[in-house]
């Protein structure tokens, strides 16, 4: 299966990271010839989507909700979205893509896990 286009719908992963050019690293795109790549699509299985419509967020202070909040749209993920990262032992790093839904995917990727997809309001 792959993630699916759904406006409203945020798909968020969370992850522990040495640092925070290793987290940004993991996830920044690169474009060799054989299309756009990264850490992340490779583990998540999920192809292609648009970096401009996610982001993330390395954070030290252990605040998984200020964290969220800080997100562009965070305020309005609703309180699941915030217990299901709480779940994730030791996070220090969140990615959030908007407009998908990537409940389906199925992966082996340890770096950063699927938490979940969540509505939110722009």
């Amino acid at each position: 299966m792959s993630a699916v286009e759904r406006m409203g719908v945020v798909s968020l992963w969370g992850g522990r990271f040495a640092s925070e050019d290793d987290f940004f690293s993991y996830v920044e795109k690169t474009y060799p010839d054989s299309g756009a790549t990264s850490g992340f699509i490779r583990d998540s299985g999920i192809g292609f989507y648009d970096e401009d419509f996610a982001e993330g967020n390395y954070f030290t202070d252990g605040g998984v909700e200020s964290a969220i909040r800080e997100l562009s749209y965070g305020d309005t993920f609703p309180p699941k979205a915030v217990e299901a990262m709480s779940r994730v032992a030791g996070a220090n790093s969140i990615y959030a893509i908007y407009d998908v839904d990537a409940t389906e995917l199925r992966s082996d990727a340890d770096r950063l896990v699927f938490v979940g997809a969540f509505t939110y309001s722009k």
